[in-house]
């Protein structure tokens, strides 16, 4: 009886912070940010016979760009203040964490069932 009751209380406790954070995710609003990058490179070698050096040449170029959008907000009459973004995973990500979770407690529950 004490094993189920502490089963029930963990998925409860699982079950309560993956909605509460699901809720919070979903509740603020999006960032947008863009990356891009491309590299060319050239690379010519020459060896020698039997087991002498190799030369190398190697050439090549790189290029990356970056794009943010940052919102501002004022703050009793400060300047511009940067509003945090949030960070944190989807409600998709969350879903996956509660199945885990759940799958990890009914190992336990099996677990302790066989024993």
């Amino acid at each position: 009886m004490h094993k189920a009751t502490l089963s029930l209380i963990s998925l409860a406790t699982v079950v309560a912070l993956t909605v509460s954070a699901v809720g919070l995710v979903s509740a603020n609003e999006t960032a947008e940010q863009s990356a891009e990058q491309s590299q060319t490179l050239k690379v010519e070698c020459t060896s020698g016979a039997y087991g002498q050096d190799s030369n190398c040449k190697a050439e090549g170029t790189q290029s990356q760009k970056l794009r943010q959008i940052i919102t501002y907000s004022k703050v009793l009459g400060a300047s511009k203040v940067h509003t945090p973004v949030d960070t944190s995973v989807d409600p998709a990500v969350m879903a996956v964490v509660l199945a885990t979770g759940l799958t990890g407690i009914g190992a336990f529950i099996g677990y302790t069932r066989l024993s």
